[in-house]
This record gives C-alpha cells, structure tokens and sequence, in this order.
C-alpha cells in the first residue's frame, strides 16, 4: 500500500516535472541498528526495522516508476 499523496504525485507525472523530497530520519536508523538491551527496546528497533523497510520500498518503486 502506498500513501494516496504518492499516487497523485504519480498522476501529475504524466505532465509535470515532479520534485520529490524525502528528509532523512537519523534516529529512526539508529534505532533500527540497536542491539536491544530488553523487550521494549525490542520492539522499539522491530518498528524502527519496519519503518525502515517500508520508507526504501516507498522510494525504489517511486524511483522505478519515474524512469
């Protein structure tokens, strides 16, 4: 699933030149990389993975479709 902002940027690509800013998260990364010292930090760095993961995906197949 993709956020309905991306699918109207990918509409106005048909006509527009589109520029397309996604900020770095520094601290989600290094959560994401974190040994877990207990259970919450776990799943702190489990999310942290997955917002990751799902932030790359986002910007491989909007990186795909514009070429």
């Amino acid at each position: 699933m993709r956020p309905e902002v991306i699918d109207g940027a990918l509409q106005l690509l048909r006509r527009h030149v589109l520029l397309f800013v996604a900020m770095a998260q520094p601290e989600v990364e290094l959560i994401a990389q974190a040994r877990p010292r207990n259970v919450e930090q776990m799943f702190r760095a489990a999310a942290a993975q997955e917002m990751a993961g799902r932030r790359e995906l986002l910007l491989a197949r909007l990186h795909e479709q514009a070429h």
